[in-house]
């Protein structure tokens, strides 16, 4: 609960509802990649709750992290593209 309270603050401090997208990048040069992406992974949640119609594109390090973002996924407004570098 407190993450969604930071993460509204910073999205109204960057006014995500007027933007056209989001862009998250991920940290390259993190110790633990796999706790990057779920960090970044809740960001995009926090996100997408706060302005469920603001395109969101995030960088995950690990591929295999993609598939929490597989159609089941609970994240409101959820449209996959994927791309590789």
């Amino acid at each position: 609960m407190v993450y969604s309270l930071i993460a509204q603050n910073i999205a109204k401090q960057f006014q995500v509802r007027e933007s056209n997208a989001c862009l998250l990048l991920a940290n390259k040069y993190c110790q633990d990649p796999d706790a990057e992406d779920a960090a970044n992974i809740m960001r995009v949640i926090s996100i997408k709750n706060y302005a469920h119609d603001v395109r969101v594109i995030l960088q995950l390090m690990q591929y295999h992290n993609k598939v929490l973002f597989l159609p089941e996924s609970s994240i409101p407004s959820l449209e996959l593209g994927m791309a590789t570098e």
